[in-house]
């Protein structure tokens, strides 16, 4: 990560949202086969096991990522390059399905804790005094 944002920082797109993820030094686009070999050699020093992951397993990762992190549909869509917004849903509803029902879970467990009875702790009862016996 610290090598990209220094690459990223030296062609002066460290704060481009236009700028691209894989990228010569001089900013332009990758070939989609040396990016596919970056890739490949990558994962080959990772000792992933098969199916290797594809550049377009990295584009999902990453729309899943923006989803998670709660980025509006038409972000996203422009991110991803889709001409309009509905082709992003289309192939994402799941993603949005699966995050609103986590969110869900956890006002469901917010909810549960903060309205849950509270049984007051009662004093111990006082044990009746002994009073001596009577002459």
């Amino acid at each position: 990560m610290r090598r990209l944002i220094a690459l990223t920082t030296e062609r002066g797109d460290r704060f481009n949202p236009n700028a691209f993820v894989f990228a010569t030094r001089t900013g332009t686009g990758l070939e989609r086969k040396t990016a596919r070999a970056a890739l490949d050699r990558a994962a080959t020093a990772a000792k992933l096991p098969a199916p290797r992951p594809t550049l377009h397993d990295l584009r999902h990762s990453h729309a899943s990522m923006l989803i998670a992190l709660d980025y509006n549909l038409v972000d996203i869509q422009r991110r991803l390059g889709h001409r309009k917004p509905d082709t992003t849903l289309r192939i994402y509803a799941h993603q949005w399905k699966s995050h609103d029902a986590q969110r869900s879970q956890i006002g469901d467990q917010l909810g549960h804790l903060f309205n849950q009875p509270t049984t007051p702790t009662l004093a111990p009862t006082p044990s009746p005094l002994a009073l001596p016996a009577a002459p």
